[in-house]
C-alpha cells in the first residue's frame, strides 16, 4: 500500500486521502509554495506558500502550470502545452502569445485577421473576412507552408494553393467570365474561364458564344477544345509553320511534339502568347524578344542581319540597325551591280547617291554639281582644292628646305677645300 494512498493498482495510486494529489502515481503534498509549485494542470490562487493548489479550469483567471507553457489558462492532454489561454493572450500552435493590435489584416502575424471591432488579431478559422496568408489571398485558414487551407465563401481554390478563382452566386452571361461572387465581366481574361456554353477552359469565345477561340492560361487547343495541359506538356502540332498548338515559349520544330523556342531556326515559328514569329528563339509576354543566330529583332521581326548592301536582295540597303530594308534614295543600295545607285527597281536606276548625277541611260557614271571626279570618286570642288593647296604648299615647303640643306652643304665643302695659307706662310717663317 502507498503512503496516503485509499486505492492502489499495479503498485501506483488512483486516488489520494484528502489534502494530497497524485503525482507520477504517489500521493504528494500539492502546494504553492515559494514558486509556484503547483502540479502541472493546476494553480495557485493565493499569494500563501502553503496554499493548496487548485485545478485548472476555463473559468480560472490564474496562470495554470502546464509544463514549460506560459500564460495558459488551462493545459492540453499531456500537460505540455496550452488548451485555452488567459485574457489578453491567444492560442497558436498549443502556445498562448499576446494579442497584437491591428488595424487591418495585414498588421497580424500569418494565420491570424484582424477583429476590427476589438482593433486586435485573432486566430483564424470561422471568421467572414480574409485571413493573413502571406501572398494567398481569400483564405478562410491557413496551411502549415503559409497558403490557403480553405477559402472564402465565393472563391476557389487555385494551382498555386490560393484562393484567387471566383465562384459566382449569380448567372454568367454569354461572353462573359466571374470576377467576383456576385459580379461578371466581359471575355478576353487569360486567367479567368469565360462563358462559352458547354466549352471549357476558354480565355475568349467564337462569334456565337458556342466554342473557344483562344485558351485560358495553362490550357491548349486540341480538335478545336482547350485541355487542361498535365505537367510537362508542351503541346502537339503537325504543320513546322505553325505553332498555334503549342503553349507559349515553344514551337514545331519536330512534330507532333512541340520544343522550346530556343531550338528555333531559320523557318520556324515561336508561340508567344498567341502570336507566332518566324525565327523567333525567346518571347517577353506576347512579343519576341530574341531571334536565331545571322538575325537581329526590328519592330517584333526577326530580320537577316547585314553588314553591307550586297547582303541584301535587289532594291534593298543595309540600314542602321543592320537588318535589310528597302532603299530610301539617301545612301547606296543593291541595285545588281550597278554602281552608285540609291534607288532601283530591277536593272534601272532611279536615284543616284547625293555626290553622283543620274544620266540619260540611267546610270550614275558622272559627279554631281559642286563634285568633280578625283581618281574614280566624286569628292566635293572646295575640299579638293583645299587639298591641293595643302599639297602645293607642302611641295613647297619641301623643296625649300631641300634647298636650304643643298646651300648649306656647297658653302661648307668650298670653305673646306680652300688652301689654309696662314699656315703654310707660319710654317715657313720658322
Amino acid at each position: 500500500m502507498r503512503e496516503n494512498c485509499i486505492f492502489c493498482e499495479d503498485k501506483l495510486c488512483k486516488l489520494c486521502i484528502a489534502g494530497l494529489d497524485l503525482l507520477k502515481g504517489e500521493c504528494k503534498p500539492n502546494k504553492c509554495g515559494p514558486a509556484n509549485s503547483c502540479f502541472n494542470g493546476f494553480f495557485c490562487p493565493s499569494n500563501d506558500a502553503e496554499a493548496s493548489c487548485e485545478l485548472c479550469t476555463t473559468s480560472s483567471a490564474k496562470e495554470c502550470k502546464c509544463s514549460e507553457a506560459k500564460n495558459c489558462q488551462t493545459c492540453s492532454a499531456y500537460q505540455d502545452s496550452c488548451q485555452t489561454c488567459l485574457e489578453g493572450f491567444l492560442l497558436v500552435n498549443g502556445f498562448c502569445q499576446p494579442k497584437v493590435s491591428c488595424l487591418d489584416t495585414s498588421d497580424c502575424p500569418v494565420n491570424q485577421y484582424c477583429d476590427e471591432t476589438a482593433s486586435e488579431c485573432n486566430v483564424c478559422g470561422k471568421q467572414d473576412k480574409a485571413c493573413n496568408c502571406g501572398d494567398s489571398i481569400n483564405c478562410v485558414a491557413c496551411s502549415a507552408a503559409g497558403t490557403c487551407s480553405s477559402c472564402l465563401p465565393g472563391y476557389g481554390p487555385d494551382s498555386q494553393n490560393s484562393c484567387s478563382v471566383p465562384i459566382c452566386s449569380i448567372n454568367v452571361p454569354a461572353g462573359h467570365y466571374c470576377s467576383g461572387p456576385n459580379d461578371t465581366k466581359e471575355c478576353p481574361a487569360v486567367q479567368n474561364q469565360c462563358n462559352c456554353g458547354s466549352a471549357q477552359n476558354c480565355a475568349t469565345c467564337t462569334a456565337d458564344n458556342k466554342g473557344c477561340a483562344t485558351c485560358m492560361a495553362g490550357s491548349v487547343m486540341i480538335n478545336k477544345q482547350c485541355m487542361v495541359s498535365p505537367p510537362g506538356f508542351t503541346g502537339v502540332c503537325e504543320n513546322t509553320q505553325d505553332s498555334s498548338f503549342c503553349l507559349t515559349g515553344h514551337a514545331c520544330i519536330l512534330p507532333p511534339s512541340c520544343s522550346l523556342c530556343e531550338h528555333v531556326s531559320t523557318g520556324y515559328f515561336c508561340n508567344c502568347e498567341g502570336n507566332q514569329f518566324d525565327t523567333c528563339t525567346s518571347c517577353d509576354g506576347n512579343k519576341c524578344a530574341g531571334c536565331f543566330t545571322g538575325y537581329v529583332l526590328v519592330d517584333q521581326v526577326c530580320k537577316v542581319m547585314c553588314k553591307t548592301d550586297d547582303n541584301c536582295l535587289v532594291g534593298e540597303m543595309c540600314g542602321a540597325s543592320q537588318s535589310c530594308e528597302p532603299c530610301n534614295g539617301g545612301k547606296s543600295c543593291n541595285c545588281a551591280g550597278m554602281l552608285n545607285c540609291a534607288n532601283c527597281s530591277g536593272t534601272k536606276c532611279f536615284a543616284c547617291t547625293p555626290e553622283w548625277k543620274l544620266s540619260t541611260a540611267n546610270q550614275c557614271d558622272s559627279c554631281a554639281e559642286g563634285f568633280e571626279m578625283v581618281e574614280h570618286t566624286c569628292v566635293p570642288i572646295e575640299e579638293q582644292r583645299n587639298e591641293s593647296l595643302f599639297i602645293a604648299n607642302i611641295t613647297g615647303m619641301v623643296v625649300a628646305a631641300v634647298a636650304a640643306v643643298g646651300i648649306i652643304a656647297g658653302v661648307s665643302i668650298f670653305y673646306a677645300k680652300r688652301p689654309k695659307k696662314y699656315s703654310f706662310q707660319h710654317s715657313m717663317a720658322k
